[in-house]
């Protein structure tokens, strides 16, 4: 099995591309699906191709964004409700298919919104999976939270320089798993200034590629 920093650096281009689906070196997609505006795709990794991907799309139009901030909780208070609907539109088509390919390794990964709806799929979805996500906002109440940690065996949780997504919502809700900081120092001034741009997909997709490759392709700090 390939190194969690790499199966990480590789989460991040599928996450990156998932915004048009666009194709990831050293990687086939071979199912993508659309409910409304919301997005799910399946990436496989040509030299392991029982190695699957499954990356969810995160905000982009105004109504993703509106959702972010409907964080009413549903499911007796657990969950951001915005992605808790977001996650009932696709889950069927989504179990549906998994249940209908052959994999040994599974990786739920996302960024921004689709991080938080990654979340929700690692907890709700049937297989053993990793669950790597980037730049996403809290999803589930702490109750919930340490239930998942407790279920997924590998949660890695990227934020990159002053990326401001992450603190929202401000009450109710909890990250799952300890946070990976990347990038430029995290301060207030970075926040302010630069709170949204260090929010880009790209930039998490470009400093996991840059360290992947100055660190070793083998390392592996887990």
């Amino acid at each position: 099995m390939v190194s969690l920093d790499f199966e990480s650096a590789l989460a991040a281009a599928c996450s990156d591309a998932s915004y048009e689906y666009k194709p990831v070196a050293g990687c086939r997609l071979i199912w993508e699906h659309h409910q409304g505006s919301d997005s799910v795709g399946i990436y496989a990794y040509q030299d392991q191709p029982d190695w699957l991907v499954l990356t969810f799309r995160g905000s982009e139009e105004l109504r993703d964004w509106s959702r972010n901030f409907r964080a009413f909780p549903r499911h007796q208070g657990e969950i951001h409700g915005g992605y808790a609907r977001c996650w009932a539109g696709l889950s069927h088509a989504v179990e549906e298919k998994l249940a209908g390919l052959s994999f040994t390794h599974l990786t739920i990964t996302g960024h921004s919104m689709g991080g938080a709806v990654a979340t929700l799929a690692a907890w709700q979805l049937p297989w053993a999976c990793h669950l790597i996500t980037f730049g996403s906002p809290r999803v589930v109440n702490h109750s919930l939270a340490e239930r998942i940690q407790e279920k997924v065996p590998v949660v890695r949780r990227f934020v990159h320089g002053g990326d401001v997504v992450p603190l929202y919502p401000v009450l109710l809700h909890r990250h799952v798993g300890e946070v990976r900081r990347i990038g430029a120092e995290r301060t207030l001034v970075r926040m302010l200034l630069k709170g949204f741009a260090d929010h880009h997909p790209k930039r998490y997709a470009e400093l996991l590629a840059t360290s992947l490759k100055t660190t070793g392709w083998g390392s592996n700090p887990d």
